[in-house]
């Protein structure tokens, strides 16, 4: 019986169109140029993949964001379909500001899940719901990463718990890692420490850049 699959796609209306829409024992996944898109503030996307080295081609099926090297930043693992695993290091070269957030629940289940964070920082607002599953087969960190850009601070950190219940926190300082337990008035701010030197991270964008100018 002819059939299509994919990953992450939403065919929402074709008209109903059947016998148009016949493309056979065929494939509408895998191999496609990879999108990273990078959010401007003010409503709109950018995709970046290409200029930082992540358009890549692979048969990618699973998705998930982890703190690899623990220097604060998201990075980027992909599964993908019988080949090798791409793991995309976050470099910030751009030196921006970041603070991260892990939640742990007592009266919501205890992973926190469908916790919302609310910060404020330098007069702009986030929120992250912590949630279970990413994508197909993979699941990122629990832990809640947001951007400051040069802001030395978080004015206000705000937890909505499963529960309904409520913590507020002020004057946080940039680039810790929080940790939050349900119930307790003083969260545990720690500062973290890269598991590889930022010297050996600089010379490898360097190298890249290098690569790609030649090419």
């Amino acid at each position: 019986m002819p059939y299509f699959k994919s990953f992450g796609r939403d065919f929402s209306d074709y008209q109903k169109r059947t016998k148009d829409f016949d493309i056979g024992d065929a494939s509408l996944n895998g191999y496609e140029h990879k999108k990273l898109f990078r959010n401007n503030g003010n409503g709109t996307f950018t995709d970046i993949a290409n200029a930082v080295g992540a358009d890549r081609l692979e048969d990618g099926r699973g998705v998930a964001l982890i703190d690899f090297d623990s220097d604060g930043y998201p990075d980027i693992l992909i599964r993908n379909y019988r080949m090798k695993a791409a793991l995309y290091c976050n470099a910030n070269i751009s030196g921006n500001n970041y603070l991260n957030v892990r939640l742990a629940g007592t009266k919501s289940n205890h992973d926190a899940i469908g916790a919302k964070i609310k910060i404020t920082s330098a007069g702009k607002t986030q929120i992250r719901e912590v949630y279970a599953g990413s994508g197909f087969l993979s699941m990122s960190t629990l832990t809640q990463f947001f951007g400051l850009g040069k802001a030395d601070k978080v004015d206000s950190l705000e937890v909505l718990w499963p529960s309904g219940a409520k913590q507020v926190f002020k004057d946080i300082p940039a680039n810790r890692m929080v940790k939050i337990t349900e119930g307790k008035n003083e969260p545990v701010i720690e500062e973290l420490k890269p598991r590889i030197p930022r010297e050996m991270v600089a010379a490898a964008v360097h190298e890249r850049e290098a690569k790609k100018a030649a090419h």
